[in-house]
């Protein structure tokens, strides 16, 4: 957790708190996919989350928003869509929410 107090520090952009979650979840036993787009590159679903991750059969769907970012209404759809069918999905807008995910993780087996 010390490398993730790192980003606390300063002003992170998007890219930073992507990368400091997806590094404290594989070091945490998760399995993380990418769904974010690269240079144009479509991803499968309109409004799909940033990435997923996976861990003894549970999967989770995350969105990283920096500072005052909102859903946009295709994002809030896909969330909608997830949570119906009992998925679970998390905004993360800063180095506390994934703590959160990690402890919170025993209480979802």
């Amino acid at each position: 957790m010390q490398q993730l107090q790192q980003y606390a520090e300063r002003r992170i952009t998007h890219s930073d708190l992507y990368c400091a979650v997806k590094n404290a979840l594989q070091k945490s036993g998760w399995y993380v996919i990418n769904h974010q787009s690269f240079r144009g590159a479509l991803v499968t679903c309109k409004g799909m989350a940033d990435m997923q991750a996976i861990k003894n059969g549970v999967s989770v769907w995350l969105e990283i928003k920096i500072g005052k970012d909102i859903q946009r209404e295709d994002q809030v759809k896909f969330q909608q869509a997830i949570e119906e069918h009992g998925g679970k999905y998390m905004i993360v807008r800063d180095i506390d929410d994934i703590v959160s995910l990690l402890e919170g993780y025993i209480n979802w087996n």
